[in-house]
């Protein structure tokens, strides 16, 4: 993923696209490869509120023009004021299938998308970061913060599965890529909580109920597990904890505050068709309560 990538960058001109926009740049010159930067407005499909016989006039050439031209303005200040250097376009048309139609046609090998938080925008958690990162085939990070030269901490988010290698590599990836710390954290939830059946592994439910030497048992032996998947020159720090809450993202979130981890990275469970513009709970609620930057990786094709 980072051998001269290929960065598709999303932007709506906001604070939180400038984020995207500068850590795009700070991936480019530290490994090489190209930033492409996208801006895609809908604004004219949205105007269905005219009436009929005036709708049309909104499609003239001459309006899309001028349309256009502004928001290339746009786009060439936040690209000189983000002091990134690689190539732009701005599109008139849907923003999710456009953006999906540059994914495909591209190929990138990472989309970075900036987000406000709860504040709602163009790409607010509702609508266009949710739907490209819950059915992106590539790595989509969503930024709040400027993932610049100052990262302290990169944590991968990881449990025993087969799903656990693609997150330690990735973590010991962007860890030296940004010169940061690694550190690979795994929550198991405790049979207690309600939502057990969500736990990683169910052969381990019999024994998180039991008495704290078992808990340190099994504690113990996930630990082994996902070290034997770390390099062997790997700095890793392993964090393993079990929660007894009922959504474990918050007891994730107060982890990585405690650790002071500036990026995130994870992996999107659901890859079937029902789950192609919905993004798993545990996913979402980890992107709404994390302030920090989180690399979601797609699952495998």
């Amino acid at each position: 993923m980072l051998s001269k990538p290929t960065i598709l960058v999303c932007t709506d001109f906001n604070q939180a696209s400038d984020f995207a926009l500068k850590s795009a740049e700070t991936i480019r010159k530290k490994v090489g490869g190209s930033v492409h930067v996208l801006h895609i407005a809908d604004f004219p499909i949205q105007w269905d509120w005219l009436a009929q016989d005036s709708a049309y006039l909104l499609q003239t050439e001459k309006i899309n023009l001028e349309l256009l031209r502004s928001l290339r303005q746009r786009m060439a200040e936040q690209v000189r004021r983000c002091e990134v250097h690689g190539t732009t376009d701005v599109v008139l048309g849907s923003t999710y299938e456009g953006i999906m139609q540059h994914i495909s046609t591209m190929k990138p090998d990472m989309v970075i998308m900036g987000h406000k938080g709860k504040s709602q925008g163009l790409f607010n958690l509702g609508g266009i970061v949710s739907k490209v990162v819950a059915s992106s085939n590539v790595p989509v990070m969503v930024t709040k913060k400027y993932l610049g030269s100052s990262v302290g901490k990169v944590a991968g988010l990881a449990d025993t599965s087969n799903l656990m290698k693609p997150i330690v590599t990735s973590t010991e990836e962007m860890s030296f890529l940004l010169s940061a710390e690694p550190e690979i954290v795994s929550l198991w939830r405790n049979v207690s909580s309600q939502h057990h059946q969500f736990a990683p592994i169910e052969k381990v439910h019999s024994l998180l109920d039991e008495d704290s030497e078992y808990r340190e048992v099994i504690l113990k032996r996930m630990k082994e597990e996902i070290t034997k998947n770390l390099d062997e020159h790997s700095k890793c720090k392993v964090r393993v904890e079990i929660s007894d809450e009922k959504q474990v993202a918050y007891h994730l979130v107060k982890i990585l505050e405690e650790d002071k981890v500036d990026l995130a990275i994870m992996k999107r469970h659901q890859k079937d068709f029902l789950q192609k513009m919905l993004i798993g709970s545990e996913t979402r609620r980890m992107l709404e309560l994390f302030n920090g930057n989180i690399l979601v990786l797609p699952p495998k094709p």
